[in-house]
């Protein structure tokens, strides 16, 4: 939400932020890892929106957009690929508007409880990466929570295959049996640089917030991907492919099909609504501001 700080409460609760984005791309791990062949008629532009709209081209075929998200990550790996996967669905969702969300412990609120400005709660599972707000009071800040493209935080939980795998050539096919595995998941989480001076009122809402939005990105998105991945069956698992090249794409495909099976779970999320992982700038309003 990029709009002017609201300075009502009603407002303040009317404009809600954007969905936390989610991008679910990681990279294949083995003896099988390397490019998968891309159709000659294909070629990844060069920006992020050209090529998260060729990417989102219907008359593609699936197995062309998995080859094509496959070459741009070859070519400028994986970081970028998740960048135009995420540039994507945010262009897809940009006209359906929802609360931007960020556990709080339990225990006595008092003055500073979190010094350094990045509240309560503790991700597990998962790094927690921060980018800073400044400002006096929660409503300085509250128009800087879109560090994500336009979102409060973000969730990174790469599908990759644990340990190295070899094909083995069983009757008339090549075939190697995975463990799928969520490896190097982030959480990108805002840090207010002025917690430490703020009054009681504004780091009660703020250590508030931050607890909520930690409870919704571990139990919604870091513990669901745990969770797919964990419950996968031998139709997931059991790669198989005529040569070892075919194996080899199949691999490539299959990760990118279980990458947006995973997607679809993450999406169908309420976006922390039900906790109301949403910051009420009004609720920490300190005195100073009537």
């Amino acid at each position: 939400m990029t709009k002017q700080n609201q300075t009502a409460e009603a407002k303040s609760e009317r404009k809600r932020w954007p969905p936390v984005g989610r991008t679910i791309v990681g990279k294949l791990a083995g003896d099988l890892t390397g490019p998968v062949a891309l159709p000659a008629e294909l070629t990844a532009a060069g920006t992020i929106q050209a090529q998260a709209a060729q990417l989102s081209d219907r008359q593609l075929q699936g197995a062309q957009r998995r080859a094509l998200g496959a070459h741009i990550g070859r070519m400028q790996g994986n970081g970028h690929l998740q960048r135009v996967v995420s540039f994507g669905k945010r262009a897809r969702a940009a006209t359906t508007g929802a609360p931007a969300t960020v556990q709080m412990r339990p225990g006595r609120r008092r003055r500073g409880a979190h010094p350094g400005g990045r509240g309560s709660g503790h991700i597990q599972h998962a790094t927690t990466n921060y980018y800073t707000v400044s400002g006096a009071t929660l409503h300085d800040i509250v128009g800087q929570l879109s560090h994500f493209g336009g979102y409060a935080s973000e969730t990174n939980a790469p599908i990759t295959i644990r340990g190295r795998v070899t094909p083995q050539h069983v009757g008339n096919v090549y075939q190697v049996r995975v463990q799928w595995v969520i490896s190097g998941a982030t959480v990108g989480l805002p840090r207010w640089t002025n917690y430490n001076t703020a009054c009681s009122a504004a780091q009660h809402e703020w250590d508030r917030f931050m607890g909520q939005a930690r409870q919704h990105e571990q139990q919604a998105h870091v513990d669901a991907a745990r969770t797919f991945v964990r419950n996968l069956g031998e139709e997931d698992t059991v790669i198989t492919g005529s040569t070892v090249a075919d194996l080899q794409a199949n691999l490539a495909a299959k990760q990118q099909e279980l990458a947006g099976r995973l997607q679809t779970i993450h999406d169908s999320c309420d976006h922390g609504i039900s906790i109301d992982a949403t910051l009420h700038p009004d609720r920490g309003r300190c005195s100073e501001e009537e």
